[in-house]
């Protein structure tokens, strides 16, 4: 009796609030954060979050035989799938997945319908317009939505951090923007340009890296191959070797000498 006593006390007292934040996982989920945007040095977007919503069966079993045929009916519409599809999900087990990625204004339209039978649930979706471009400086998000390579990785830190612009009537929080030195247009002729070279030469690889000689800013890089990071899950070719792989420079180090004696004057 005395060690149940203290197991008791143990579980109630001492550990009762790591049980209580424990059990209060299973019915809470963490709010969604919206990471920030990555634009260009003249504010072309480059990277955005994006809300979309799963639609769910909000019905047991035993409840489908109760709801009116219209509504269901006007639901399917709506949906634009069959009747008695519609029907074979809400008469699966409550919380199977009716619909995936529906739009903010697909969402409203359900929302008007003002039914119970179903449910929405936000997700947020990472997406790069510009599919391909500078891909291997601005990196992907995986399936958590947590950057993996590049600037997502890199600055991970500050595109999930709240931003000051974020205020109370949002419905989502909203991280810290970035904006970087990338030039888009000028990036897009450089992959462009190294594409065709590649091609020419039939090599197997290439980087074309633009910067600025004052400051050092870099305006564009390119390397091939690149990859689309909406789908990195299907793509081979994430790594940047520019950065990542040893090679010897050979005479492509000739320019720094050549350069360094004509601004000091030693040739002409």
């Amino acid at each position: 009796f005395v060690l149940i006593w203290l197991q008791l006390f143990n579980i109630q007292i001492i550990k009762s609030n790591g049980f209580i934040s424990e059990a209060q996982k299973q019915f809470f989920k963490q709010l969604i954060l919206l990471r920030g945007d990555i634009r260009d040095r003249n504010g072309n977007l480059l990277v955005i979050d994006t809300i979309t919503y799963d639609l769910y069966n909000n019905l047991r079993k035993d409840m489908l035989n109760h709801i009116s045929e219209e509504k269901i009916l006007r639901l399917a519409k709506l949906l634009n799938i069959e009747i008695e599809g519609l029907k074979e999900k809400l008469s699966q087990k409550k919380d199977t997945k009716i619909l995936s990625d529906i739009d903010e204004r697909l969402a409203n339209l359900i929302r008007e319908l003002k039914t119970d039978i179903v449910y929405l649930s936000p997700k947020v979706k990472r997406k790069y317009p510009h599919k391909n471009l500078a891909a291997h400086i601005i990196g992907f998000v995986n399936s958590d939505n947590k950057g993996q390579h590049g600037v997502e990785y890199k600055h991970e830190d500050l595109l999930t951090k709240i931003s000051r612009e974020t205020n109370s009537d949002q419905l989502f929080p909203k991280g810290t923007n970035i904006v970087l030195t990338i030039d888009s247009a000028l990036q897009k002729f450089a992959e462009k340009t190294l594409s065709k070279a590649i091609i020419d030469s039939k090599a197997e690889k290439g980087t074309v890296i633009v910067l600025s000689p004052k400051t050092g800013e870099i305006y564009a890089w390119a390397v091939y191959p690149d990859f689309d990071p909406n789908i990195f899950y299907k793509e081979k070719n994430l790594k940047n070797w520019s950065i990542t792989d040893i090679f010897q420079p050979g005479s492509t180090f000739k320019v720094l000498t050549i350069s360094s004696a004509l601004e000091n004057m030693a040739i002409n």
